[in-house]
């Protein structure tokens, strides 16, 4: 009975062992995450002030070079002509960009996907592996008890014939 409740209480402390490694590697997957997600913003923020940035850059270059043609020919219609396509080109770039930054969203969101699954795979391994190393010293232990018992009931039998 004894060797029975302290088998229950290793047991008992073993299974607590190992839902705190589970919290420990569940933690420092939510941490590794979190770290994840932040440079994933990071990267969103600058992806999204590069295309900002080269659709001005091509914005301005459209702008010079309107102002160089309408130096040259009638003043104020090719102003209007010309403001008209950089607006249009200013458009086409804002929507690549935006296209391109959606693309890049939804890459990451697939990426922190597979990464979130494969901590919740990791952490998982990592309680198995602890269970089984607490069962195999569970069953040391029966081991040890059983040769423990018959070493005694040996001593007992040859205490008895002498």
């Amino acid at each position: 009975a004894f060797q029975e409740e302290a088998r229950r209480k290793y047991e008992i402390e073993a299974e607590k062992k190992a839902a705190e490694e589970r919290e420990k590697a569940e933690e420092a997957a939510r941490q590794e995450l979190i770290a994840f997600q932040e440079q994933l913003r990071l990267e969103t923020e600058l992806k999204t002030e590069q295309a900002k940035r080269k659709v001005e850059e091509e914005a301005q270059t459209e702008l010079e070079k309107a102002k160089a043609t309408i130096q040259e020919e009638a003043r104020k219609q090719y102003k209007a002509e010309a403001e008209k396509k950089a607006s249009q080109e200013r458009e086409n770039a804002e929507q690549a960009a935006r296209q391109e930054l959606t693309a890049f969203q939804e890459q990451l969101r697939l990426e922190t996907e597979r990464k979130t699954e494969e901590a919740k795979l990791k952490a998982e391994e990592e309680a198995r592996n602890e269970l089984e190393k607490v069962k195999a010293a569970i069953l040391n232990e029966q081991k040890s008890n059983k040769e423990l018992e018959a070493f005694r009931k040996k001593a007992e039998k040859v205490a008895r014939q002498e």
